[in-house]
């Protein structure tokens, strides 16, 4: 809600003419993304905070990235260039690094 003023006059902008002209699969990624990644996610992360450690609960949304561009790619039919699939084997490396790390209390 901070950020609506600073990004409604670029959505109205870049806003296209006719919106019920674009295809429903465009429309089934943008209900994903604003569902399941943004608003259920958020839900779900506060309740893992209070569940699990931090640390477990940072790695669940790293991994969202990953199921997010596969969901992508399956869905919308997305291209996956080569920096997005380094990028995401990077995470996943890190992620299992950090899952190998000691903690000390």
């Amino acid at each position: 809600m901070i950020s609506l003023p600073f990004i409604i006059i670029p959505t109205v902008l870049t806003s296209p003419d006719k919106p019920f002209e674009i295809p429903l699969q465009i429309w089934a990624g943008f209900l994903y993304l604003a569902l399941f990644s943004q608003l259920i996610g958020f839900f779900h992360g506060i309740k893992d905070w209070l569940w699990v450690e931090s640390r477990v609960s940072a790695r669940l949304s790293y991994c969202n990235l990953v199921i997010t561009l596969f969901a992508s790619f399956v869905l919308l039919g997305e291209n996956i260039d080569i920096f997005s699939l380094v990028f995401c084997i990077l995470v996943v490396i890190t992620v299992a690094m950090g899952k190998r790390m000691p903690v000390y209390r």
